[in-house]
């Protein structure tokens, strides 16, 4: 088939509101391939992180509590440079596993 599903119709059809697409995703390797995909991210993304153990910090607070404190808490002791405050303040904070 020449013709292929848009990657939203591949998606609506993993999400089950596609159905009438199972026969083409049966028979077609490379949008097979798309749905194996959308499964093995929904899979992932459905996986709990963990919220204790990280090295640093207190084993009974989880990584985001612990990253908006060291954040809030200032320059540390001893650093050497003062650090300008600014009227508003951003927080990032990267998570990886």
């Amino acid at each position: 088939m020449d013709d292929h599903p848009s990657f939203e119709d591949l998606s609506a059809y993993h999400d089950g509101e596609a159905p009438e697409l199972a026969a083409h995703v049966a028979g077609c390797e490379a949008c097979g391939a798309t749905v194996a995909e959308l499964v093995a991210l929904s899979a992932a993304v459905a996986e709990p992180l963990p919220s204790t153990g990280m090295p640093g910090g207190d084993p009974d607070a989880d990584p985001v509590s612990r990253a908006v404190a060291a954040s809030s808490a200032g320059p540390r002791p001893g650093s050497g440079r003062r650090r300008r405050r600014r009227s508003s303040s951003r927080h990032v904070l990267v998570v990886t596993r």
